[in-house]
């Protein structure tokens, strides 16, 4: 929110940037390009609000990823230091460099412990990325962990976490993971389905 209010003159395109960082952080990840798509509509040089538009489209998933990453590598010199690392370290990700990209995510990390979406990142890669290397997926249950000290109803870090815990039949896992909903969500939230399916 710093870099934001550091990043654009407009209010207007702050505001629409902080309801896309709210659905963002609910998992809302199509309302959330719509709200930085509103934000850059009203300042097309709104590095912060291209960088977090890619990211938004890359989970949700949504076309025009890599636009929004030239975007904002484009308007880069405007971002301050600890969001650069960020989107150098995604451009890595997205060269397909899961080497590089991991270990500058924990490069981040060293310096900015507590960076939700490093974390989240990180993730991925080791769960995506580690087992072509060899390596477990369970190796990523720790990020996910870290994120979801941050965000306890991370829908992405659940998600992980469950597939990993199902792969080793860690029951107990799963049912403490769907405790954090109630019956009536279980029941009416889509995007918990495969938590629920998992542990049937």
């Amino acid at each position: 929110r710093r870099t934001a209010a550091r990043t654009t003159a407009s209010l207007p395109a702050f505001k629409a940037y902080l309801q896309g960082e709210d659905e963002m952080r609910a998992g809302r990840f199509e309302r959330a390009a719509d709200n930085y798509l509103v934000a850059i509509g009203l300042d097309s040089t709104f590095a912060v609000a291209h960088y977090r538009l890619s990211l938004a489209r890359e989970w949700a998933p949504l076309p025009g990823i890599e636009d929004a990453a030239r975007a904002a590598a484009r308007h880069g010199p405007r971002l301050a230091t600890r969001d650069r690392m960020l989107l150098e370290a995604l451009g890595r990700w997205r060269a397909g460099d899961g080497i590089q990209a991991e270990q500058a995510y924990r490069t981040i990390l060293a310096r900015y412990p507590d960076d939700v979406d490093a974390w989240f990142q990180l993730g991925e890669i080791q769960f995506h990325h580690g087992p072509l290397l060899g390596r477990p997926l369970e190796a990523s249950e720790a990020a996910w962990r870290s994120v979801l000290s941050y965000e306890p109803r991370n829908l992405f870090a659940l998600t992980h976490i469950a597939r990993i815990a199902a792969a080793n039949g860690r029951m107990t896992t799963l049912d403490s993971l769907l405790a954090r909903f109630s019956d009536e969500e279980l029941r009416t939230d889509r995007r918990l389905e495969e938590l629920a399916i998992l542990r049937a």
